[in-house]
């Protein structure tokens, strides 16, 4: 009789410990991979919208967050706000598009969303330390003499 009631003990602890385990808050690790998979969705959300204005408000309702959240997992992902992200997104493609010499810099301006060519190369200057033109320039030099030693 005592051995049977020990068993069920057993049993029950058993079955305590395992509902425990699997309704406990999700551990460090499973917090940090799926921080990274939000965090990759809504990069793939800003690079689908590049041409866009899209706000903290708009990024935060695409993934179904806070506000607060959104930021507090773009600090920890990369150190700086999810605006700040997405414009470095914009001058990184803008930088692109300077290289491949397809498009002027209103056009370029255009396609990134904004609505002035001006406010475009202030953002771009503050993020790159040079202005558009002196970014072309730059890459044209490279590019002459990268020329020169392959001749």
């Amino acid at each position: 009789f005592g051995a049977e009631q020990i068993i069920k003990l057993d049993l029950c602890k058993l079955i305590i410990s395992l509902l425990r385990e699997e309704f406990s808050p999700a551990s460090a690790t499973t917090k940090r991979n799926l921080g990274k998979s939000l965090f990759g969705e809504i990069c793939e959300y800003l690079s689908d919208n590049l041409d866009k204005k899209l706000r903290l408000e708009d990024m935060a309702h695409h993934l179904g967050i806070s506000k607060t959240a959104l930021k507090q997992l773009f600090r920890e992902m990369v150190g700086y706000g999810a605006c700040e992200h997405f414009i470095k997104m914009k001058i990184d493609r803008a930088k692109t598009l300077i290289r491949e010499e397809n498009y002027n810099f209103t056009q370029i301006a255009e396609m990134l969303g904004y609505n002035s060519v001006h406010y475009f190369s202030a953002q771009f200057k503050k993020i790159v330390n040079m202005s558009p033109t002196e970014y072309a320039g730059s890459i044209k030099a490279l590019t002459g003499e990268a020329e020169k030693f392959s001749q």
